[in-house]
C-alpha cells in the first residue's frame, strides 16, 4: 500500500539527507498513459524535446512513427493548456477507465498529491488557495478548449504503420480527455505526406530502431532492452536515493552498453539502413520547408539519411544517451 507521506533518505559517506515527498506518484506519470509502445519515452521528457524543438501551438505538428502518441499527446496538452497534473488534481468529473492492456495502473485524482497529505495542506487557507489555482486553470483550459474545439483544429497529426499502436494512441488519448479522437492514420513512413498540404511546420520523431518500419498491423519484433530501460527508470523513482557517484557511473556504463549493442544491431539489418536511405528522401522530396527533429540513439544518423544536420542535443532516454537531431528541409526550386 502506498503510505499517507513517504519518507526518503539520501545516504553518503559522510552524511545523510532527509526528505518529505512532496509529489507522491512520479510526477512523469500524467494519468493517461496505462500502455507503452515500442520505443517508450517518459511523458515529460517528450514535453521537454517538444520544447526544444521549439514548436508553438499555432504551428503544424506531425509524427510519421507516432507509436503510442506520447509526442502528441504532450502537445495536444500543451496547446489546450492543460497541466500536466491535472488528472491527478481531480480538474476532470471522472477519472480515465484502464485499458484491457494496461501495464501499470493508472494514477488518478484518488492518489493526489503527496503535499496534499502532509498536516500543514489541512489548514482552511491552505485548501482555499489551492482551490483557486485549480479554478484557474481550469478557466484557462475552457478557453483553450474555445479556441481549439476539436482534434482537427490543434494541427497535431501523426501516422503508425502498426494497428495496435495506431489503437494504443486513440486509447491514450481519450484517456487524457483530449477533444474527439486524434487525427493519425496507419500508413507507412515513407507514404506519408504533410497533414493539410501544410508548406511548413514541425515534424518530431523517435525511430524505433527498425521496429515499427517492416511490421504492417502485427505486434513486431520484442524490443526488450528498450522496455526494460523504461521500466527500470521507473522503479527507481520509488526507491530511496541511491550514491550519486554510483549511479553516475552505472547510468555511463548501462548508456554505453545500451548503445553499442542497438548499433551492432542496426549495422546487421541492411533492410533498416536501406529504409532510413529511403526515409530521407522521402524528406527531401515531400517535406521541404519543415524542421524535421529525430531522437535517436544513433549518432550515425545524418549519415544514413544522407542530410546534414543543422543542430545537435545530446540527451538522456533513462540510461540510454540519446541524441536530438535537426533537419532543415529546403524548398525544391522549379526547375
Amino acid at each position: 500500500a502506498f503510505p499517507d507521506v513517504r519518507v526518503q533518505a539520501h545516504l553518503t559517506a559522510t552524511q545523510i539527507t532527509i526528505y518529505l515527498d512532496t509529489s507522491g506518484e512520479a510526477l512523469f506519470k500524467r494519468g493517461w498513459r496505462d500502455e507503452k509502445g515500442d520505443a517508450p519515452l517518459k511523458e515529460n521528457l517528450a514535453a521537454g524535446i517538444l520544447s526544444l524543438t521549439g514548436w508553438r501551438p499555432s504551428q503544424t505538428l506531425f509524427d510519421p512513427m507516432c507509436g503510442s502518441g506520447t509526442f502528441l499527446i504532450e502537445a495536444a496538452q500543451t496547446a489546450l493548456s492543460i497541466p500536466p497534473g491535472a488528472i491527478r488534481a481531480g480538474m476532470y468529473g471522472d477519472d480515465a477507465k484502464p485499458s484491457r492492456l494496461a501495464y501499470r495502473p493508472l494514477v488518478t485524482s484518488a492518489h493526489g498529491f503527496g503535499f496534499q497529505r502532509l498536516k500543514p495542506f489541512n489548514d482552511a487557507s491552505e485548501q482555499k488557495r489551492w482551490a483557486a489555482l485549480k479554478e484557474a486553470a481550469l478557466a484557462q483550459m475552457l478557453e483553450k478548449r474555445q479556441q481549439y474545439p476539436d482534434a482537427q483544429s490543434l494541427g497535431i497529426s501523426g501516422g503508425d504503420i502498426n494497428e495496435r499502436l495506431v489503437a494504443m494512441f486513440k486509447g491514450n488519448w481519450q484517456r487524457a480527455q483530449l477533444p474527439d479522437l486524434p487525427v493519425i492514420r496507419q500508413i507507412d513512413a515513407l507514404a506519408s505526406r504533410p497533414p493539410q498540404n501544410a508548406k511548413d511546420g514541425v515534424m518530431l520523431l523517435n525511430p524505433p530502431y527498425g521496429e515499427r518500419l517492416v511490421i504492417k498491423g502485427g505486434r513486431g519484433r520484442d524490443r526488450q532492452s528498450e522496455e526494460d530501460a523504461y521500466d527500470d527508470a521507473e522503479m527507481t523513482e520509488d526507491r530511496f536515493a541511491q550514491n550519486v557517484e554510483t549511479g553516475r557511473q552505472s547510468a555511463k556504463r548501462s548508456s554505453r552498453e545500451s548503445l553499442k549493442k542497438l548499433q551492432a544491431q542496426e549495422e546487421q539489418d541492411p533492410q533498416f539502413v536501406e529504409f532510413l536511405r529511403q526515409f530521407g528522401q522521402h524528406l527531401k522530396d515531400a517535406f521541404g520547408g519543415w524542421s524535421v527533429f529525430v531522437l535517436t540513439a544513433d549518432m550515425a544518423l545524418p549519415g544514413q539519411l544522407r542530410i546534414k544536420e543543422s543542430k545537435r542535443t545530446p540527451l538522456f532516454n533513462g540510461p540510454l544517451e540519446c541524441r536530438l537531431f535537426k533537419f532543415e528541409m529546403h524548398q525544391k526550386r522549379d526547375s
